[in-house]
């Protein structure tokens, strides 16, 4: 009987070093792929604009798609129209439609000054009007819109904005242990690293809790 139970357990040893193994691969690699994933982010925004400007007019658009909500700067060069994802900023709140703007094209990414304020670009330039329900901001900006925009950028609000994207998280959780196998454990740690994938992916984007 004893050499069943050391036979047994000597086979099990194996596949559970070889799944902890496995899961510590996907660990790695996730975190390599948020690690490349805001480090380009970070170097696009601190490129030093070196590029050929441009006076344009832009008309800041919120975006409204699902769950999804993101800030665009439609960008007019007297030719055509083009429209720029752009991370949130407060300044985005208080900004007429349409407004002067620079455009600056760098090496990474291009970005938009207004009155001598940077906006960080969250994607490229693109040639169609992204989808989804599109809200303008007023020609003249309300009084109270600075106020607004500094209340509605607070971490708190910008977390649970973001964290809607966490919530398939117990699904992925679930997935993962009927495919690899494992207990409570491996289950929280699955959903926890689900939720922080869905959380960075929506604040990589440029999500706007305005």
């Amino acid at each position: 009987m004893a050499g069943v139970r050391v036979t047994a357990t000597a086979d099990t040893d194996p596949v559970v070093a070889a799944r902890a193994a496995d899961d510590v691969s996907v660990l790695l690699l996730v975190s390599l792929i948020i690690a490349i994933g805001s480090g380009y982010t970070l170097l696009a925004a601190l490129v030093h604009p070196v590029g050929k400007s441009s006076a344009v007019t832009v008309r800041r658009v919120r975006q409204q798609r699902g769950l999804r909500s993101r800030s665009w700067v439609e960008i007019d060069d007297g030719e055509r129209s083009r429209w720029m994802p752009v991370y949130f900023d407060p300044v985005l709140v208080t900004v007429p439609s349409p407004t002067p703007a620079t455009l600056v094209r760098t090496g990474i990414r291009p970005l938009v000054r207004i009155d001598g304020h940077r906006l960080f670009a969250a994607g490229k330039l693109r040639e169609r009007e992204p989808a989804g329900t599109l809200i303008d901001n007023p020609a003249r900006a309300d009084p109270q819109s600075r106020e607004r925009g500094a209340q509605v950028a607070r971490l708190p609000r910008r977390l649970i904005l973001d964290a809607q994207f966490a919530l398939p998280a117990p699904i992925i959780g679930g997935l993962w242990v009927y495919l690899r196998g494992g207990g409570v454990l491996t289950f929280a740690l699955s959903c926890l690293v689900a939720a922080g994938v869905g959380i960075w992916l929506a604040a990589i984007a440029g999500s706007d809790p305005s």
